[in-house]
């Protein structure tokens, strides 16, 4: 548990990094200047992953393209992932955590895709800022949990940190939801300066990467304790397999949908869906 708390703190802090900076550096360089940078960290990852120690016993080049050897390994790949998904599916335990960590992976795509928009017509604010007040405080929320979950969070059992991040995540959603509704009650009016609702949108999303980061970690704990040596790269590649691919299809849909009905319903609905899986999560582990 600690070494994942870890592994989620830097993967988390990478992601922070590029989040919190992505508006700044588009405000002050334009948009031709971020892919420059982004071209840039790549160059920088293919240098370090070229310092990476050689395997013995490995060969260090790729083979010779050739047909043949093209349909040999697509046929080699499609084996693998047949036997990946039935090791999956025979495993309730693996299943559940590639659904919880598909699903958190998910949920911040979905933030970066409806933060501009809540931004722009909830709270107000150069929707360039939307990286600095939405994504930032939610992945330094996962990192503060990381952090937690790897020095104390431990001592609880994987199950009850699971469920309670998974409650938690829904009850934010919902209150992030609400205060798109409260702007259209007059009443709520002083609700909205800027003094005010920025810090509680900040808490809001601080307090929503919390509770992802203590589904995030347990759920990647139970994932390499749970798959055997020889089919945990499997099961990792089905993991950002579903991300990548599977995973595009709610995040264009409520790109969507939030452009339709609005970034707030859309939370709302999420928030909604969340809770109610973990109800029935609660009720199901109980049965």
């Amino acid at each position: 548990m600690t070494a994942n708390s870890l592994f989620s703190f830097t993967y988390y802090s990478s992601l922070g990094i590029g989040s919190i900076i992505a508006g700044p550096v588009l405000r002050l360089f334009g948009s031709h200047a971020v892919f420059l940078l982004i071209a840039a960290l790549f160059a920088l990852a293919a240098w370090f992953a070229w310092r990476i120690p050689r395997e013995i016993g490995k060969p260090t080049h790729l083979p010779d393209p050739s047909i043949a050897k093209m349909i040999h390994m697509a046929q080699a790949v499609a084996t693998s992932m047949r036997e990946g998904l039935a090791y999956v599916k025979a495993t309730p335990s693996i299943t559940e955590a590639l659904l919880l960590l598909t699903g958190t992976q998910i949920v911040l795509a979905l933030l970066g895709t409806l933060g501009p928009g809540f931004a722009d017509r909830v709270l107000e604010i150069d929707i360039r800022d939307a990286s600095i007040l939405i994504m930032g405080p939610a992945v330094l929320g996962i990192i503060f949990g990381s952090l937690w979950v790897g020095n104390v969070g431990y001592r609880f059992s994987s199950r009850r940190l699971i469920q309670s991040g998974i409650i938690a995540a829904g009850i934010f959603l919902i209150l992030i939801a609400l205060t798109v509704r409260l702007k259209r009650v007059a009443l709520f009016a002083w609700f909205y300066a800027d003094p005010i609702i920025l810090p509680i949108e900040f808490l809001l999303f601080f307090f929503l990467g919390v509770a992802n980061s203590m589904l995030d970690v347990p759920a990647n704990s139970a994932l390499q304790k749970e798959a055997s040596g020889a089919m945990r790269g499997r099961v990792y590649g089905l993991l950002t397999a579903a991300v990548g691919g599977v995973g595009m299809l709610p995040i264009v849909l409520t790109g969507v949908l939030a452009d339709v009905i609005g970034p707030g319903k859309v939370i709302f609905a999420l928030g909604g869906l969340i809770t109610l899986y973990g109800l029935w999560r609660m009720r199901y582990n109980r049965a």
